[in-house]
């Protein structure tokens, strides 16, 4: 008995080892995700060392932005568990009948005579694709679904469901299923292209993503008790960081160099100015790694045959080169030990630092002027100030303001100082430039504050009359005269844009200071922004960075303690009355 329990301990201490050390080998390769691998390495552990035990398949459920590592990392950890043969990957959005990633297809890539209960790791990708509700939250009826949620609910799958000429169904109760996907409705900025965008400021918004807001995604697009099916065990990946980038660039040029190394035995010295190209040609933050593996394909590993074969046209032996960048050129410098006996420049085609270059035009001192307007008004009328103001962008939009939600919530005495924000660029441009040249720019603000008056008079009732409104008459309950609620709309329009000019004439100074800087300048982050409006405003009003504990809970607690007052009085004179009777 002590010897089998022995056998047991050393099995159980081997495996958990291992899987410690797979952890810590992925935290070299992957970056920016260092909890998502924990959590993957804890909810593994139970199927890894004890899936015997399992009555039915283990479902991991992951997500997370394009190009984070999702799918990535499953392989790697079966790599490293010397588990490769075991996983096999189904693409859901795969309708190739003949593929081997169409999960209709699984009967024939397991035979019968293999499956006895096999542990293995099947990973369903692309997940959200196999919905089965649609944009109207009518049911769909796929056939590869029905495989599905018979697989995830007990592992079982009859073979009228795979292939009607098998006399045998597939059993996979000891298998862990990886659920993997992207989910559009819980990582708004997956919508957002912009390379302008900082990638901290989507990490740092996806940190708020949670376990609630994941299942209402998943609500959209699949029927309750197939969500119910999908279980608990939710891991949320975060956008990659900026340092993450950082560490993907720096060791993929690493890997580079020994490449190199080991093939020419020449060393290769890649400058910071190489990494900080590479991020900023390669870094789209809602696309995750991806792009910047393409870009250093791009920017250096197509330059270097040229490289080395100009070490063939060298007299002198050469022992190392150095790459640097100046002026939109990589600068090669070739060493015979610590002497440079050649240089060799070439010209790069960067197509996103073109777009960021100054134009010093009428275009850029327009947006200059537009996106200043925006930014002073959310300082002044709402008290927070945005986390980067750009009059150059990669985008279309020429410019654009980045300024988060301060609070997950509108009231409304506030509806008044988000319209005229978003009116403020129609408004500065005015100001400055007079009536008859205003642009034509303002059209996507215009509908923004139209949008969001229609939320908040039509929808939530915070107009005159506490109603909801609705179009369809058919169908809706709602009331359905918008001719009162849209004047309503159109008073506050222009009370708002009104509000907007008066606050920037009064903030005239803010509003020249900062459209000079922005008119020589691409952008400015929030930081350097804070500090001009504190120098240069003339409201005497704080900006405001917490916005989490400033009326509600106050006010609660204020009216608390009145009525704890007043009962504490009432018992006092009762006391009174009693004692003097």
């Amino acid at each position: 008995m002590a010897s089998k329990l022995d056998q047991i301990k050393a099995h159980l201490e081997y495996k958990h080892m291992r899987l410690e050390k797979v952890n810590t080998v992925l935290k070299t390769e992957f970056f920016g995700i260092d909890k998502a691998i924990n959590q993957v390495c804890a909810n593994i552990r139970p199927w890894y060392i004890l899936a015997d035990f399992q009555e039915r398949p283990m479902v991991v459920n992951i997500w997370g932005l394009t190009g984070v590592g999702k799918t990535s990392l499953i392989k790697r950890i079966m790599e490293l568990l010397d588990m490769r043969d075991s996983v096999y990957h189904f693409d859901m959005g795969n309708s190739d009948k003949n593929s081997h990633s169409n999960i209709l297809n699984i009967q024939k890539i397991f035979k019968d005579e293999d499956m006895k209960q096999p542990s293995v790791a099947l990973i369903l990708d692309e997940f959200q694709l196999a919905r089965t509700l649609d944009n109207n939250l009518c049911e769909t009826d796929e056939e590869k679904t029905r495989i599905i949620w018979e697989l995830l609910d007990t592992g079982y799958i009859a073979p009228s469901e795979v292939d009607h000429k098998s006399s045998k169904g597939l059993d996979f109760s000891k298998s862990i299923v990886f659920i993997i996907g992207n989910l559009d409705d819980a990582y708004h900025m997956v919508n957002n292209f912009s390379s302008d965008v900082s990638a901290d400021i989507y990490y740092a918004m996806s940190l708020k993503i949670t376990l609630p807001e994941i299942k209402s995604a998943l609500f959209k697009l699949f029927r309750k008790e197939q969500v119910s099916r999908l279980g608990n065990t939710h891991i949320i990946f975060p956008a990659l960081s900026k340092q993450a980038y950082k560490e993907i660039i720096a060791t993929e040029l690493s890997k580079l160099k020994d490449t190199l190394a080991l093939y020419s035995g020449i060393q290769f010295i890649m400058d910071a100015t190489l990494e900080e190209l590479i991020y900023n040609e390669g870094v789209f933050p809602s696309q995750g790694a991806r792009p910047v593996f393409t870009t250093v394909n791009t920017l250096v590993k197509s330059h270097i045959p040229n490289i080395i074969y100009e070490v063939l046209q060298q007299k002198k032996s050469i022992t190392s080169i150095e790459l640097k960048v100046e002026n939109s050129k990589i600068i090669v410098y070739y060493k015979s030990n610590k002497s440079v006996v050649a240089v060799k420049q070439i010209a790069l085609y960067l197509p996103m630092e073109n777009l960021r270059k100054n134009t010093y035009d009428d275009l850029q001192a327009i947006v200059a002027v537009h996106e200043s307007g925006h930014a002073i008004l959310s300082a002044i009328l709402l008290k927070h100030v945005p986390e980067h103001v750009h009059s150059k962008s990669t985008e279309n939009c020429f410019g654009f303001v980045l300024a988060l939600p301060p609070c997950n919530f509108h009231y409304r005495k506030d509806i008044i100082n988000y319209v005229a924000m978003y009116l403020g660029g129609l408004a500065a441009e005015e100001l400055i430039f007079g009536k008859e040249y205003v642009t034509s720019g303002s059209s996507s603000d215009i509908n923004k504050a139209t949008v969001f008056l229609t939320n908040m008079y039509k929808i939530s009732g915070l107009g005159e009359y506490t109603l909801r409104y609705d179009s369809d008459f058919s169908k809706s309950p709602f009331y359905h005269d918008f001719a009162f609620v849209e004047q309503e709309m159109k008073q506050m329009m222009e009370k708002a844009l009104a509000l907007a000019k008066k606050t920037l004439e009064s903030e005239m100074k803010l509003l020249v200071v900062l459209s000079e800087y922005l008119c020589h300048h691409p952008q400015i982050e929030k930081a350097q922004l804070e500090a001009l409006i504190t120098k240069h405003k003339v409201t005497k009003d704080d900006l405001i960075s917490d916005f989490s504990n400033l009326y509600y809970r106050n006010k609660l607690q204020a009216k608390v303690n009145q009525y704890k007052l007043e009962e504490e009085v009432t018992r006092s004179v009762t006391t009174l009355k009693r004692i003097t009777t």
